[in-house]
């Protein structure tokens, strides 16, 4: 559960080109550089799906992890 803003952290064990952060099905941040973070900002009330999807550095998809979350404001 979360309230207010919430800073979604994806831990790399080795060099990444990207980083891809998805609310449900929707592209939300992409980052270049380590630390990938994305810090979710704004009103949001309920269950929501969030999956952060690692890109190497040739750029092919790493898999992806996801959680559920609860967020109020």
């Amino acid at each position: 559960m979360a309230v207010g803003d919430l800073t979604v952290e994806a831990k790399a064990l080795i060099l990444l080109q990207k980083v891809e952060f998805y609310l449900g099905i929707r592209l939300m941040y992409t980052d270049y550089t380590a630390p990938y973070e994305w810090n979710w900002t704004g009103f949001s009330f309920g269950r929501h799906k969030i999956k952060a999807v690692p890109y190497d550095m040739d750029g092919k998809q790493l898999g992806y992890d996801d959680a559920i979350v609860w967020r109020y404001l």
